[in-house]
Parts: structure tokens; C-alpha cells; sequence
């Protein structure tokens, strides 16, 4: 009963922090007075986030949207890089910025357990960048 209850509470937990996309920005960035490029004014710094739950590996069972930032999307496989991107620039225009710069860009699968990430996983996308006019 003790080992069913956790793997309930472990489950739920995932629930909470998976399958979900989110939009930062900070125009705070920029206290040293570096200049991000010589010819456009910064405007603010912006990461985003799409998480997603999978089964068997390339099955998404939710995923955060990245066209509407904080809304899950059912069985749309969302967590890549284009989509993320495309949800920071977007975001980054929303500011008024022209141009997104420096882009960054992370991938990871949990847990990083072999086999086990196979049969059931929450992949991540993160990308970064400087959005300026």
C-alpha cells in the first residue's frame, strides 16, 4: 500500500511540473553596460520553456503549447526546438524588439534512467536569447 501510494504522489508531482510551456523576459540584464551588438538597443532578455510527458519514447501524451505559453496541448509533440523558438521570438516582438539574438537552445529527457525513460519520460526544450531594436 506504502509503494502504491508513493508511485501515486510521484506521478501527480510529474502532473504538476510536466506539460507545461513558459515565456521569461528581463530587461534587467544588462547592469554591466555590455552591449549585446554594436548598432541595436536591447530590449530584453527572453527564455522559453516547453516540457511535454511521452510514452514509449515518441508517443506525447501532453505537452505545453507554443502558441498560447502556460496551456497544455494533448498528443502534439511540441517539445522541439522550432516551436520554442518560434514561441521566444514571438514573445520578443510582443516587446517590440526587430531582431532576436544569440539564440541558445537545450534538449533534455528525464529521468535518465536506461530502459525505464524508454517506456515512460518528460522531455524539455529551452531556448534563450536577446531580443534588441
Amino acid at each position: 500500500m506504502k509503494k502504491l501510494f508513493f508511485a501515486v504522489c510521484c506521478a501527480a508531482s510529474l502532473l504538476v511540473v510536466a506539460g507545461c510551456s513558459t515565456v521569461r523576459a528581463t530587461n534587467s540584464f544588462n547592469e554591466n553596460k555590455q552591449a549585446i551588438s554594436s548598432n541595436e538597443q536591447p530590449v530584453a532578455h527572453i527564455n522559453g520553456i516547453i516540457n511535454g510527458v511521452y510514452i514509449l519514447w515518441y508517443v506525447p501524451l501532453w505537452c505545453g503549447d507554443d502558441k498560447d505559453p502556460g496551456t497544455p496541448v494533448f498528443f502534439t509533440n511540441n517539445v522541439k526546438v522550432g516551436p520554442t523558438v518560434n514561441m521566444v521570438t514571438k514573445h520578443a516582438a510582443g516587446l517590440g524588439a526587430t531582431k532576436t539574438l544569440d539564440l541558445q537552445s537545450n534538449y533534455k529527457v528525464s529521468p535518465d534512467i536506461p530502459f525505464f525513460n524508454w517506456l515512460f519520460a518528460v522531455k524539455e526544450c529551452q531556448v534563450s536569447g536577446n531580443a534588441v531594436k
